[in-house]
């Protein structure tokens, strides 16, 4: 009983620290009446605020470790885009393999929006 508890304990270890997590914010001038988001792969919050900007807060949970991530982010895998009221993550379509394990990104993005601005979440095909 004993090794089992230590196994699963070393497991447990294992798969906590094969795991992270990275939060950012970024904001974007409110230019049109309607913003919405390109895809229904992340989760979204949304909410109202008194403002002029779009806050986009943003938490990417990995299987990959820390270091990775920060790769990641900096080499610009997470870049938000707007063009004509529509934001999107350009550079997350790609699949990324590691050591031939493919990178499983949770996104969730919680979205303050001045009153007066619609936000919508786009249906894709």
């Amino acid at each position: 009983m004993r090794n089992l508890t230590i196994f699963v304990m070393m497991v447990v270890s294992h798969l906590g620290f094969s795991q992270s997590s990275i939060s950012f914010v970024k904001q974007i001038r409110a230019d049109v009446d309607t913003y919405e988001l390109s895809s229904t792969d992340y989760g979204l919050v949304v909410d109202n605020h008194d403002g002029e900007f779009i806050k986009l807060m943003v938490t990417v949970e990995t299987n990959a470790k820390e270091n990775v991530l920060s790769q990641l982010f900096k080499a610009g895998r997470y870049n938000i885009s707007v063009k004509d009221g529509v934001i999107s993550f350009d550079r997350i379509k790609n699949t990324i393999l590691i050591n031939g394990v493919e990178l499983k990104e949770d996104i969730i993005v919680e979205v303050l929006v001045p009153y007066g601005i619609d936000f919508n979440r786009r249906l894709l095909n």
